[in-house]
């Protein structure tokens, strides 16, 4: 997901994709603990049945399979009654194995208007949609695992929504005049929140909070001297994330120009990068992930891609190279990024993990937004110089087997969330 800043006060959440935007508007207090809601998220893709035109997708739904109940459930943190108004219109069927790789897509349709489906790849022969989306696809904010994700709703007010039995649970952030809060990710557990609070009181800085049963926290303080910015793609990703252990969570501030990037552990700060005011954008910390498979953190700055774990601090990874989009396999076998190059546009490379491997660019001319599905399928999109309003139409997505090398048309305009596998947008 990438984060955009717009006018003090008001936060766009927008996928890498430029497809899914998210706005939140609401104020949070700082005095009040915050309590939280469980949350799905889904991803994963597969090759065999992303390619070709499939008229109907296997295991297309049927909305009357789902409970879709609204009622007062609430999170054990920071608990909450649904928005006035709220309808539920997520509908699922079929089961999902709690480790099955899973995907939330948006399918092949004219103008980017095709369903926004959650993919179950357990099969990655035979992947069947499993769930599908009204107007709650512009609301997803977090996929936390194969059964869980988290949507927005009004008022700094978020649900953790399990799936396949469609159950809402709601929370809220404190809400107070004058301060706005935003979400950066609930655990994996369902035990904690991490939130922050832009400019508290016009401090030039943002405070990240933890909150749990226990209470809530502010775990570090950044700066954060910027009234406003418009979203970047090639530097707006994901706020934060948490390991799959959930042990380790790293945040990722980017008002700019400056960007702050610190991992905890519980409320612990265990890695620090606070550029001093004034830090040009690109010798900022950007572009973090996880690998699914270890405690390992992976991000950008200063043109390097480096390398982190707490026994063995960190170290550059792949000199010279300033990525963006990466992704990770959920086997934690390969590493995909793009590269911009000097005529704008993108090239993917592909990393073999498992063996130690360098860098090898995949795909014919240029490409982006790379992001694994399942541990063998890397879905990316084609680039052209040409808008396809004006000029050629551009090519159509891909799927890229990083088994045996081979590649196929998608049936996928757009990735928005996958687990396992990790990515920086």
């Amino acid at each position: 997901m990438a984060d955009g800043k717009g006018p003090r006060g008001h936060r766009a959440w927008t996928l890498a994709s430029g497809v899914l935007a998210f706005a939140l508007l609401g104020c949070s207090g700082v005095t009040t603990s915050p309590a939280l809601s469980p949350a799905a998220d889904t991803s994963a893709a597969s090759q065999a049945l992303e390619s070709g035109p499939p008229a109907s997708p296997s295991g297309t739904l049927a909305p009357a399979a789902s409970s879709n109940a609204v009622g007062p459930d609430s999170f054990a943190i920071l608990p909450a009654s649904p928005p006035a108004g709220f309808v539920g219109d997520v509908a699922c069927t079929g089961s999902i194995g709690a480790t099955d790789p899973v995907a939330i897509v948006q399918l092949h349709g004219a103008a980017f208007t095709g369903p926004i489906v959650l993919r179950d790849y357990a099969n990655t022969s035979q992947p069947r949609t499993v769930c599908t989306f009204g107007k709650a696809a512009f609301q997803i904010v977090q996929l936390i695992d194969a059964r869980h994700m988290v949507i927005g709703g009004e008022n700094a007010s978020y649900a953790v929504v399990d799936v396949p039995e469609v159950r809402y649970h709601w929370f809220q952030l404190p809400v107070s005049k004058g301060l706005f809060a935003t979400l950066i990710s609930v655990s994996p557990a369902l035990d904690e929140i991490a939130w922050k609070v832009e400019d508290p009181a016009g401090t030039a800085t943002d405070t990240i909070h933890l909150t749990t049963v226990a209470g809530d926290r502010v775990v570090a303080t950044l700066p954060d001297t910027n009234t406003g910015r418009c979203g970047l793609p090639d530097v707006d990703s994901n706020p934060g994330g948490y390991t799959r252990s959930g042990g380790s969570l790293f945040v990722l501030d980017t008002p700019l120009p400056e960007s702050s990037l610190v991992v905890l552990e519980g409320a612990t700060v265990v890695l620090s990068i606070v550029p001093p005011a004034g830090t040009p954008i690109g010798s900022s910390p950007l572009m973090a992930l996880w690998s699914p498979t270890s405690e390992t953190l992976y991000f950008e700055q200063s043109g390097d891609v480096w390398k982190w774990t707490k026994a063995a601090g960190r170290s550059r990874y792949l000199p010279g190279v300033a990525w963006t989009n990466a992704s990770i396999s959920p086997d934690g076998g390969h590493l995909a990024y793009a590269v911009k190059r000097a005529d704008g546009l993108h090239d993917v490379y592909l990393v073999d993990l498992a063996h130690d491997g360098h860098p090898v660019r995949i795909g014919k001319g240029a490409n982006n937004l790379p992001v694994f599905l399942n541990s063998t399928q890397l879905w990316f999109r084609p680039e052209t110089s040409e808008p396809g309003c004006t000029g050629p139409v551009p090519p159509g997505p891909v799927i890229y087997n990083v088994s045996n090398g081979t590649s196929a048309p998608s049936i996928i305009d757009n990735v928005r969330r996958v687990w396992p596998a990790t990515s920086t947008n």
